[in-house]
């Protein structure tokens, strides 16, 4: 209930993909589980990974690597925080971006020759 409430929480501040990923991932596992069907803890870690888009690749083959792996709590909350720095690099990359483009497309100006 307390994370439902948080997630709501970042949801209004800004970061309403995660949040909501986590809760449809965690709303299909439990009603997976309703109709004795349990999702395993380690296929729940799979499952999550792969869905994720491909701005969370290098956070996919970090967590895929960790040992021990992350709990579910810990993957969560990881995710979250990812997601927020993903969100404050993004304008900053894409300024470094135009001005490298900028820079390079720069017209050359002529010295003249005395």
């Amino acid at each position: 209930r307390v994370s439902e409430e948080h997630d709501s929480e970042r949801e209004k501040k800004g970061n309403p993909f995660m949040a909501a990923y986590l809760r449809t991932f965690k709303n299909s596992c439990d009603s997976l589980a309703s109709i004795n069907a349990p999702v395993s803890q380690s296929d729940m870690f799979t499952f999550l990974l792969a869905g994720l888009p491909s701005e969370y690749e290098s956070f996919v083959t970090t967590a895929k690597l960790q040992r021990p792996k992350p709990t579910m709590a810990e993957l969560r909350s990881s995710l979250l925080l990812h997601e927020s720095w993903l969100q404050q690099m993004h304008p900053i990359t894409m300024l470094m971006i135009l001005y490298t483009n900028r820079v390079r497309t720069r017209p050359r100006t002529r010295t003249s020759s005395l």
